[in-house]
């Protein structure tokens, strides 16, 4: 079966799987989910508070 743990192995070895246990797949899927939105989310507060001029408005 699995012999380690990564978030590419569950997928994968998921997709052999998918007509018995669909479920499998879902926690990699929503661990990678949530890990790419966190590091979206710090990159666009790091630009918010790393860019001055970001909100100023040339009159």
């Amino acid at each position: 079966m699995l012999s380690g743990t990564s978030l590419v192995l569950l997928p994968s070895e998921s997709r052999n799987h998918l007509t018995a246990a669909w479920w499998m797949g879902i926690p990699a899927g929503v661990v990678i989910f949530l890990t790419t939105l966190a590091i979206s989310l710090v990159g666009d507060w790091l630009r918010d508070m790393l860019d001055p001029n970001l909100g100023a408005k040339d009159e």
